[in-house]
């Protein structure tokens, strides 16, 4: 039997200590929600990756080049496609003026109308027929009233207006439930992982999965990190050839697989000769040791000994051999200097996520690739940030909080989002210079695409009038326009679901940007071309439409212009335009070049994207996650709209938009006033001390009595500490009516409950009414339970909701809280970091039984001794832990949720929860606590390798010549506990109990009592049970089941022992509050 090294074996322990809901020390490198982008998306330098495979060594490479670039166009080689996606808790902008109830323009232009969509009634009824009825439970307490409020919820299927076809054809439109648990119930099974495979003596390493899996390789400290896109197990079996605990011989014998939510993390320990300064003989410019990377419909191969050897062919029983796929890049990534930024190429679109640096701790962006990108061999050190050596993808080291690695069509792209920018990428003198700013401060590319004008609302709505005139008189005729030939002419023709990229957001950031890129396509063609017959419709030129689009959303009727462009067909695969659209010249089927002039097809994308965001589709308005990439900074405001409408992290997004403010200020009066009251109020919400100033300073300029901007003064007010100016303002709001009302009354609430002014018992209360709660008990009335309640708005119902979950668990309710909280998506309302920093409380209560401690002390009910979660709140913080990001807040949680499996008996279930705690943790002391809490319980679920490993990793460095100051105390007591426990696995008794001979904790007395009563030393155990019995008994007051054993256990090995005086002293210590053996 394999120990753990002498070092360890100086002192004796109590036992594993149970996490607690103590704060740890050290810096906390907080994550952005983790993003995942798509795969199937490439940029326009990336060939199929379908059916594809790739075969390469280590490839030569140098330093990251940087060089000034115009790279603003949309990739050629993704679709242009259309296709509406419904969402859940983003609709059109609710503050905007009303606009007349119009039929739809291109149907007037001779266009059949759509069909009805469904009833909201008949949907909430299909919908309730499947749920619980809420006249099962009579009289119903806090928690069925929370749970009915949740299924209220879910049952609000927002049906949305039926969209009026602009040609021919029924559509209809509707949108999901928020699906909201009505009670708590049990995760699905686990789902069996493929495992990392060893081979070839340990010189070779298998990452199951497939042409679309992307892989990142980089060097931290002394081990080789892979990052892996999806979940993978560890490997079965250790390296032939290998041993088992030292590793010294080959590096595979000590890797660590962790396998996070949504990836996995392996660390490989660099060969001797090779640590954090590269080979030890190698020269400067080639740092990083020989490893080969093979890419095919397999998966990946990793070679650390260099090139991967060629597949054996022809091998019987062998399976097919993989397809090939040849190399993209042989140079490594380069980097491209934009407008406050720098693009990353030869990466392509692949996800983002940002995870500790195993050997600093600090925070580290990896962005991994579906193809062989080439090495990165020299670190590259700029401003706030460095370039980490790397083999395949990209690492790159955040130096400072003000630095940020996005995913998008062409790359990573790393940028400074705070409100003191770092000089990232060109200052704005130097693009200007180079022709990458467009227009003036005011007037620039997005004014001249959207069809704004400085003109008064009053032309505007005129210049809307007179397209729409244009286009009923665009050659309606009764039975259709015929053309040159004959025949009925249709500008729409069938769709069909069109190829969705493979995209998703946790969330966890963070791929945000990768999904809702779907799409409709048309016909057998893609687009619809003039002579093609459809009875009964009737043409709408393309280009009159799309003048009428724009005339529409200069008016401010951003609906009718999505509406005019919703079903904008394509004319090619690759993304060309419809017929009338294109510039002259323009060759069908060719991908555009990649440049900053922008062509018609750009703007006609851009303009059917921001109407699509402000109709509430912001599935269809993806393309502006990338605006200011694609097509410059004049489209950066956008971009920030599109982050605040689909509930990216609220301090960036606030940034963002602070930054654009002044430009938003100068569009004409119908967009700007829809738009700026919710930009100043998301910014006065959220935005840092910084970003309010110049929130302050922008307000300073609207008139008082501008009542649009009440909201955004009063809880400016709010975080600039004059509370009491803003409990009036919101007051005051709240009871005079008007759109700001219902934003008023749930923003007080949440104010007076962090203030202290109300309890959270309070708070709940209050927030019920706001959540429609009259309708929790209808069936108890004879009311339709299914029948939606004309509550809040969508927006302000989310934040409602947002609210009252953090307030059922500040007031003890974290299970209830968690069933409200559940299938709350991110939104405007409910900002992806908001949503998780609730369940981050809600899953503080579930695993500890109480709040953080960063919450109100006087909100926070008193810490319970001895709580243990049950099996329902174990099971509910199992199934949420994926919605927290990769963090050191994370790491806490993880630690205890594992040490409560292990002491709930489920201790492997606990290993690789606690696998993940000890990577997410930032500093050695926590790394090396959570270290040994996975070595106690992968002893106990009899996974030895696994202990010697995380033993190995426990035991600090120089622990000879003392423990760190930071350290845990009592580490050196449960490091000797657990070897104790590995050296009995192993059948060394004596070991054992050489190793506990001092020991003289409750676990300790414990383990030596069994090892004596295994060797039938009754006299022994009956000494070492004794003294744990003399502390551990009462002399009064009922026994626990625990104390209860003890008792027995020792009045049965004093029997054997024939020790009549224990048993005699032991009778009458313990007298009837324990049934013990007869006697002697």
């Amino acid at each position: 039997m394999l120990l753990a090294p002498a070092l360890w074996l100086a002192c004796l322990a109590p036992p594993g200590r149970a996490e607690t809901a103590e704060e740890e020390g050290g810096i906390v490198f907080s994550e952005d929600a983790m993003q995942e982008a798509q795969r199937a998306g490439t940029a326009a330098t990336t060939p199929p990756a379908e059916g594809q495979g790739a075969a390469t060594a280590s490839q030569p490479g140098g330093t990251v080049p940087e060089t000034e670039g115009r790279l603003f166009q949309s990739p050629g080689q993704s679709r242009f496609q259309y296709q509406s996606q419904p969402s859940a808790e983003i609709t059109p902008d609710e503050a905007a003026p009303a606009t007349e109830s119009a039929p739809d323009p291109a149907a007037e232009a001779g266009g059949v109308g759509a069909m009805p969509a469904p009833d909201a009634e008949s949907a909430s009824e299909a919908a309730a027929s499947s749920g619980p009825s809420a006249a099962a439970t009579s009289e119903p307490g806090r928690e069925e009233s929370a749970r009915a409020i949740g299924l209220a919820e879910s049952l609000k299927t927002s049906t949305p207006e039926p969209f009026p076809e602009p040609t021919a054809g029924p559509h209809v439109a509707t949108a999901p439930s928020v699906a909201v648990a009505s009670s708590p119930l049990p995760p699905a099974p686990p789902v069996v992982l493929q495992a990392v495979a060893i081979r070839d003596n340990g010189r070779e390493l298998v990452l199951p999965g497939n042409a679309a899996t992307g892989l990142a390789a980089f060097r931290s400290g002394g081990d080789l990190v892979l990052v892996v896109d999806h979940p993978l197990a560890g490997a079965t079996e250790p390296p032939a050839g290998a041993p088992a605990a030292a590793g010294q011989t080959n590096p595979l014998a000590a890797m660590q697989v962790v396998a996070l939510a949504g990836a996995t993390v392996i660390r490989v320990p660099l060969p001797v000769g090779h640590g954090s300064d590269g080979a030890a003989d190698a020269p400067k410019a080639q740092a990083l040791p020989p490893i080969g990377f093979v890419h095919d419909s397999a998966g990946w191969r990793v070679c650390l000994a260099g090139g991967c050897p060629t597949e054996p062919q022809g091998v019987a029983g062998a399976p097919p051999a993989p397809v090939s796929r040849p190399a993209v890049s042989v140079s490594g990534p380069g980097a491209v200097r934009l407008p406050g930024s720098v693009l990353f190429t030869g990466v392509g679109r692949g996800p983002v996520l940002s995870l500790p640096d195993p050997a600093s701790g600090g925070t580290v962006f990896v962005a991994l690739s579906t193809r062989l990108t080439g090495p990165v061999r020299q670190a590259a050190v700029a401003v706030g940030y460095r370039v980490r050596p790397s083999w395949q993808g990209l690492a790159v080291m955040a130096d400072s909080s003000r630095v940020t690695l996005r995913p998008t069509e062409y790359g990573p792209v790393i940028e400074s989002v705070a409100p003191v920018a770092l000089p990232v990428g060109l200052t704005q003198d130097d693009a200007a210079a180079s022709g990458l700013i467009h227009g003036a401060a005011a007037h620039g590319r997005d004014w001249e695409w959207l069809g704004l004008r400085d003109e008064p609302a009053s032309l505007l709505a005129q210049r809307w009038q007179a397209a729409r005139a244009a286009l009923k008189a665009s050659g309606r005729t009764e039975g259709g326009i015929r053309d040159d030939a004959g025949e009925k002419a249709s500008g729409h023709t069938a769709r069909h679901p069109g190829k969705p990229h493979d995209g998703r957001h946790t969330g966890k950031h963070t791929g945000k940007h990768a999904d809702a890129h779907t799409g409709r396509h048309t016909g057998g063609r893609h687009g619809a071309q003039a002579g093609e017959a459809r009875p009964g419709g009737a043409v709408v030129p393309w280009p009159v439409r799309v003048a009428a689009a724009r005339a529409a959303f200069a008016a401010g009727d951003a609906r009718q212009s999505w509406l005019l462009l919703r079903d904008m067909p394509s004319s090619s695969a690759l993304g060309g335009v419809p017929d009338g659209v294109a510039e002259q010249g323009s060759r069908a089927g060719e991908p555009p070049a990649l440049h900053a002039g922008g062509t018609a097809r750009d703007s006609a994308m851009v303009l059917r994207a921001c109407a699509a965001l402000l109709a509430g589709e912001p599935a269809e308005a993806a393309l502006l996650a990338d605006a200011d990439i694609r097509f410059g900074p004049d489209l950066a405001l956008w971009r920030a709209l599109y982050e605040m409408m689909t509930g990216a992290d609220s301090g960036r997004t606030a940034v963002l938009l602070a930054r654009q403010y002044a430009r938003l200020s100068q569009y004409p009066a119908p967009v700007r006033d829809r738009l700026a009251p919710r930009v100043a109020a998301y910014v006065a919400r959220y935005g840092a001390p910084e970003t309010l100033a110049i929130l302050r300073a922008a307000l300073r300029d609207a008139p008082p009595e501008d009542s649009a901007h009440a909201l955004a003064r009063a809880l400016l007010d709010a975080r600039q500490g004059q509370t009491d100016a803003a409990l009036m303002a919101l007051d005051t709001l709240r009871t005079g009516g008007g759109p700001n009302a219902d934003w008023a009354a749930v923003e007080l609430i949440g104010l007076r409950l962090g203030l202290g002014q109300i309890s959270p018992a309070e708070a709940v209360s209050a927030y019920e009414p706001l959540m429609a709660a009259r309708n929790v008990h209808a069936g108890a009335t004879g009311q339709n339970v299914s029948a939606p309640s004309s509550g809040l708005p969508a927006l302000p119902r989310a934040a409602a909701r947002l609210g009252y979950a953090q307030a059922l668990v500040l007031a003890g309710q974290a299970q209830v809280a968690a069933s409200v909280l559940s299938g709350l998506t991110a939104g405007e309302a409910t900002p992806q970091d908001s949503l998780a920093e609730v369940w981050r409380q809600v899953l503080y209560g579930l695993v500890f039984g109480v709040v953080p401690q960063d919450s109100p002390a006087e909100s926070a009910p008193p810490a319970r001794v001895g709580f243990a979660p049950g099996d329902t709140a174990l099971a509910l913080a199992g199934a949420s832990m994926d919605r927290l990001p990769y963090d050191a807040a994370t790491a806490k949680l993880l630690a205890g949720y594992g040490a409560a499996l292990v002491r709930a008996g489920r201790p492997a279930q606990a290993v690789p929860v606690l696998a993940q705690a000890e990577f997410l943790s930032i500093t050695p002391a926590t790394r090396a606590d959570r270290a040994e809490l996975l070595a106690r319980a992968a002893l106990e679920a009899g996974q030895g390798p696994v202990a010697v490993q995380a033993l190995q990793r426990a035991a600090p460095a120089g622990f000879s010549f003392g423990m760190p100051a930071d350290f845990p105390a009592d580490m050196p007591d449960r490091l000797r506990y657990d070897n104790a426990l590995m050296a009995l696995a192993g059948g060394q008794a004596e070991q054992a109990l050489h190793l506990l001979a001092t020991d003289e904790s409750d676990d300790g007395l414990l383990l030596r009592g069994r090892i004596y009563e295994q060797q039938r030393q009754w006299a022994q155990a009956v000494l070492v049970l004794g003294r744990l019995a003399s502390r551990a008994l009462p002399a009064e007051g009922a026994l626990t089941p625990d104390q209860v054993a003890l008792a027995r256990r020792l009045a049965q090995d004093a029997v054997a022992a024939r020790d009549a005086d224990t048993l005699t002293r032991l009778r009458a210590w313990v007298g009837t509050r324990a049934i013990l053996p007869s006697g002697l």
